[in-house]
């Protein structure tokens, strides 16, 4: 009489079954014997080609794609959710980012050909709009990006890509058409002008911006050539309003003063000279940079430092006009400042 096993002997030893099986897997020989076989069918053609014709007949399927797709996504979500994996993740990419060339080349053709495939481009726009749906994938790319932002090798590159992109962009006489439509229909909007006033008056923001702008002027030499060129340029615009204001009103009386800084007073440069014996100058103040309160801007230092000016010129016997820049939107009122000041109050 033959002895047959119960089902629940047939489960159990299905189970212990496994459990080795799990065992030999899991051990560095077994490992290391399987990677040789694989490498040595991998190293025939035929195989490649039929393992390659399987896999694109699984692939075919929309049930097995849609069942892979859902396997790698809870495997990845289940990986991440704990932060010992997740920076496991990060070093070993890093590192291999860092220390393999080829890896670095292969990755940045794949990136390029995605880039270049409007098909694929808006699939992976589709995925990552589905994937930004969650709170916990949100989080966690905010947290990685403020991690990847502390590094200032980082930001440069980030700014320098941006940058070198906005300018390919803005070539395009269409793309520029539209950029500057939707700016004036946003621009106009009382939520924008709310939201715009609210942050260049927010003190935590101006500190914030400052910190920024002083780290860009000591860490990049490029920036610093920028802002150099871009403060050298003169006149400046509204520079040029006034003075072309000037010279309508009162012809050969003002003399723009700022380029070869012909006249020095107490070691202040002021932007126009009157040139036929009076001690006049006129001061153009920007509104953000001189702490406008009319334009919601108040910087007490700036102001200490112009008042501070005026006092010095005075000293001196000068007398001294202040046109803020946004008093250049309205000439009749400027007209009237400009003959009050020259007329000695008449």
């Amino acid at each position: 009489m033959i002895a047959t096993r119960t089902n629940k002997q047939q489960s159990v030893f299905s189970a212990e079954h496994l459990r080795k099986l799990r065992e030999y897997w899991s051990s560095h020989v077994a490992r290391s014997l399987r990677s040789r076989n694989a490498k040595k069918q991998w190293a025939d053609l035929a195989y490649r080609e039929k393992k390659a014709a399987e896999s694109k007949l699984r692939w075919s399927d929309p049930l097995f794609k849609e069942k892979m797709r859902l396997s790698i996504s809870i495997g990845s979500k289940n990986r991440f959710a704990d932060p010992a994996q997740r920076k496991a993740v990060s070093d070993r990419m890093r590192r291999r980012w860092a220390e393999n060339p080829v890896y670095r080349k292969k990755q940045a053709i794949i990136l390029k050909r995605l880039s270049e495939d409007p098909a694929l481009r808006r699939k992976h726009s589709r995925t990552l709009k589905r994937q930004w749906l969650d709170p916990a994938f949100r989080k966690m790319r905010s947290l990685s990006v403020e991690q990847q932002w502390l590094d200032p090798i980082f930001r440069q590159k980030i700014v320098d890509a941006v940058s070198k992109a906005a300018k390919r962009k803005w070539l395009d006489p269409e793309h520029r058409r539209r950029q500057s439509t939707l700016f004036k229909q946003i621009r106009n909007t009382p939520e924008f002008r709310a939201r715009q006033l609210k942050a260049i008056t927010n003190p935590e923001h101006l500190k914030k911006l400052s910190k920024i702008k002083k780290e860009l002027w000591q860490s990049n030499p490029a920036i610093r050539r920028k802002i150099v060129r871009a403060l050298a340029k003169r006149p400046t615009a509204p520079e040029s309003t006034l003075n072309r204001t000037l010279q309508i009103l009162y012809p050969r009386e003002f003399k723009y003063n700022g380029v070869n800084a012909g006249v020095m007073l107490g070691g202040y440069i002021p932007d126009f000279v009157n040139v036929n014996g009076k001690k006049q100058v006129i001061e153009l103040f920007g509104c953000y940079w001189h702490g406008c309160k009319a334009c919601g801007h108040d910087d007490p230092e700036q102001i200490r430092k112009d008042r501070k000016r005026v006092k010095s010129l005075q000293k001196l016997g000068w007398e001294s006009l202040i046109v803020w820049q946004h008093e250049l939107n309205d000439a009749e009122k400027l007209e009237t400042k400009i003959a009050h000041f020259v007329g000695g109050g008449e």
